[in-house]
């Protein structure tokens, strides 16, 4: 199944992935998008998955080993959502995203 056909039955998919920024360490979403355009790369920072609650604990190449860079799949008109607190959330995510096209070749069959 080819990408143009699966994105014809999948409403809750795009055509892009998107990676937003948000205000962190004393930098503005806007400037760390900045730096991502600049650079030409998305750095992975953040911890997260299994040993994240216990981050304190790594050695430093342990903790390497447990950095991501997030995107999602979620259609751009839906994006807005991702960017309002809503009741009971805790992070707001701030109001810039870049967009990357995807490749048909990229999607598994």
């Amino acid at each position: 199944m080819d990408l143009k056909e699966i994105l014809n039955r999948r409403s809750d998919l795009s055509t892009f992935l998107v990676h937003l920024t948000r205000d962190f360490e004393g930098q503005s979403a806007k400037e760390r998008l900045q730096l991502i355009i600049n650079d030409g790369r998305i750095n992975a920072n953040s911890i997260y998955g299994l040993l994240a609650s216990r981050k304190e604990a790594l050695t430093e190449e342990a903790a390497n080993g447990q950095k991501v860079v997030c995107f999602s799949e979620t259609p751009l008109e839906y994006t807005y959502m991702m960017l309002n607190k809503s009741k009971g959330a805790n992070l707001v995510l701030g109001l810039t995203e870049l967009l990357l096209p995807r490749k048909s070749d990229e999607c598994a069959e």
